[in-house]
């Protein structure tokens, strides 16, 4: 299992195959890969903070990977591989969730619940953007078969799902900042 900053920045990946899977799928990293080793004696509140943000960097990391490999799906016309797709990042993203939940448990263990409620706010607002992209991916596939009456429609929940996200992001950004200014305070 790679270490947890090695597996999250993206430095570790497995050989490429020997035939068949495209480059972005070379590039995807498994969950193992994203699964990061937490021993909770071991690991300083410090570290349990900068592994926030490597989570963090390693969601918006698969966000991009996401939305490649589904515009490689519609350019191809592809549809019947999407929902293998969706299953297969869910898996990834989910790992990415496990990883906040575990850091959440231990600073919450750790007496140091205003932190932890930052981490379980940046846990929450991720696994909805990722229910908003789902549905987006969905919407953006509809509009292109769609009638023109009907587009109107999708078009304008197309908006209103991007606002929705665009809020997620800004909370994430918010509570990630925040927790930066707790961990810069423990240093002290």
């Amino acid at each position: 299992m790679a270490t947890g900053g090695a597996a999250l920045s993206g430095a570790r990946r497995a050989p490429p195959p020997t035939s068949g899977p495209s480059e972005a799928q070379q590039r995807t990293p498994s969950v193992a890969d994203l699964t990061m080793p937490l021993d909770e004696a071991g690991t300083s509140t410090i570290e349990l903070c900068t592994a926030v943000q490597k989570v963090s960097q390693s969601v918006l990391a698969l966000s991009e990977l996401f939305e490649s490999r589904f515009g490689d799906l519609v350019t191809a016309g592809r549809a019947s591989e999407y929902p293998p797709l969706v299953d297969e990042f869910k898996a990834l993203f989910a790992a990415a969730s496990s990883n906040l939940e575990r850091i959440h448990a231990a600073l919450d263990k750790r007496g140091l619940s205003m932190v932890a409620g930052l981490v379980r706010t940046v846990q929450r607002k991720e696994e909805r953007r990722l229910a908003i992209e789902l549905e987006r991916q969905v919407l953006r596939q509809r509009l292109s078969r769609a009638e023109e009456e009907e587009q109107v429609a999708i078009r304008e929940r197309l908006r209103e799902t991007q606002k929705e996200q665009d809020g997620c992001v800004e909370e994430v950004r918010e509570a990630l900042e925040e927790i930066r200014a707790e961990a810069a305070d423990l240093e002290e």
